[in-house]
């Protein structure tokens, strides 16, 4: 019998009234941090912790024991906001101690999580956790006047807990081959439940687009456009509806792992529909307890964000030092004695959307370069990829403290098909079964804008409390 796998989340403080703080430190570290934290990396945990990192979401291999590659759900939490209209208000809470390995906070859950309408977050200092704040579905939530600092990944994370499933009722059109398909969603894709996959038309691409050599450019293109077509038969727009509305006003953001903003939504390859391409089950039934993914995936339904008034990123870092795995967990060892091509692999060789994202950064002139050669860039706003992202941004920040580039979209699936970035076939295999499992759209971002000759940007600056009060004064 494998390990029965719980999708309980912990929670600290549980807030269903309103919260003022009166300016006082509330720190969770006890409760939150590892027993023993690193100096480099991530810490390792001890059977004792009792906050162990979040919930898998997505899982390549045995979600309890044998996963090759997890992605994240929910986590744990520090403070828990469920109930409606309520107001935090001169709150200062962290779920750790301050930390200058980032990588300290990937166990240690969400420092706020607002599961409820109308809330408010203001005049508040919110830090130190895997991610600052999550708010899921949470219409009307309106973060006014805080600083928000120091996360594993993101700082802030959007979306939406509804989604839409599959639709069997719609016809698939795609181009494969060079030839022309229109076919119903079961002909297409077979159903959830099927085993021999031999007639499917998905399968029989999916496998071929699987184990096929490097593409020249015009083949990658081709390529693109049916897996894409094909794609669209997973997605779903059943809801056009924003699930909820979120604003942010007049707030600092800090020290991320990854980016400041993430605008999330549902994972939707064909690998969470039935486990195609085939051949990636074929691999992973040798391993002890492997079950395929059933009907898993959906499109999410869209939330609104908007960013007013003096809202500033401080988020430089590092170009180099962006932590994608935060986004995606590996344990190639299972498989090492096996596939010794493995050995030593880490999310970048397979999943090179830090890769692409810094080249078109230094080739638009939006890295900063300091007198050690070290490339710098304000890591602001993110767009999860792989299923539809229909969330939006409205972006009426005032400040002229830091710039914004425009929308910039990272294509992971045609570098997966060309082979850019990825060294050996084990690396081009693992990268495409990744793409299989997340989908094929695009991830997009906002980093700062192009960055003038001679010009130093303010990679040292940090929120500061007294911010707070002088925006606070200005408003009379």
């Amino acid at each position: 019998m494998g390990t029965e796998y719980t999708t309980d989340i912990l929670v600290g403080v549980r807030a269903q009234k309103s919260i003022y703080g009166n300016g006082f430190t509330i720190n969770a570290h006890n409760l939150c941090a590892p027993k023993t934290l690193a100096m480099i990396g991530k810490p390792r945990l001890d059977p004792s912790d009792l906050f162990r990192g979040p919930l898998a979401y997505v899982t390549i291999g045995n979600v309890s024991t044998d996963s090759l590659v997890k992605a994240f759900g929910q986590d744990n939490v520090g403070l828990y906001l469920d109930a409606d209209g309520i107001v935090v208000d001169d709150l200062k809470f962290s779920n750790l101690s301050n930390q200058s390995n980032v990588s300290n906070f990937f166990y240690s859950g969400s420092v706020v999580d607002v599961n409820a309408k109308n809330v408010t977050i203001k005049n508040s200092i919110l830090s130190n956790g895997r991610t600052v704040v999550r708010a899921f579905s949470s219409d009307g939530l309106l973060i006014d006047n805080c600083n928000l600092m120091n996360a594993g990944e993101f700082i802030l994370k959007v979306g939406s807990n509804k989604c839409s499933s599959y639709d069997h009722s719609k016809n698939v059109k795609a181009t494969v081959d060079g030839t022309e398909y229109n076919l119903s969603f079961d002909s297409a894709f077979g159903t959830e439940n099927q085993t021999d996959k031999s007639e499917i038309l998905g399968d029989q691409y999916f496998n071929s687009i699987l184990y096929s050599d490097p593409l020249n450019s015009n083949d990658a293109e081709e390529a693109e456009k049916a897996l894409l077509s094909l794609q669209s038969g997973f997605d779903n727009v059943a809801s056009t509806k924003f699930d909820a509305n979120i604003k942010v006003v007049d707030t600092g953001f800090a020290n991320s792992g990854i980016f400041s903003v993430a605008l999330d939504s549902m994972y939707n390859g064909p690998y969470l529909y039935s486990g195609m391409p085939s051949a990636i089950g074929d691999v992973l039934n040798q391993l002890n307890g492997f079950t395929l993914p059933r009907g898993i995936g959906g499109t999410s339904d869209p939330v609104k964000l908007t960013i007013e008034g003096n809202t500033r990123f401080y988020d430089w870092k590092k170009a180099s030092n962006i932590d994608t795995s935060a986004l995606v967990e590996t344990n190639f060892d299972i498989l090492a004695g096996a596939i010794p091509q493995l050995d030593g692999l880490t999310v970048d060789d397979f999943f090179p959307l830090k890769k692409i994202l810094i080249d078109q950064a230094r080739t638009s002139k939006r890295l900063y370069k300091d007198a050690s050669g070290d490339e710098w860039i304000n890591s602001e706003i993110a767009w999860y990829g792989g299923g539809l992202n229909r969330s939006e941004l409205v972006n009426n920040a005032t400040t002229d403290f830091n710039t914004f580039s425009d929308k910039v979209q990272v294509d992971i699936l045609k570098t997966n098909l060309t082979g850019d970035y990825l060294s050996g076939t084990a690396n081009r295999i693992l990268a495409k079964s990744v793409t299989f499992a997340i989908g094929f759209h695009p991830f997009n971002f906002i980093t700062n804008g192009q960055i003038e000759n001679g010009t130093v940007p303010p990679v040292d600056d940090r929120p500061q409390i007294k911010d707070l009060a002088n925006k606070l004064a200005k408003r009379g």
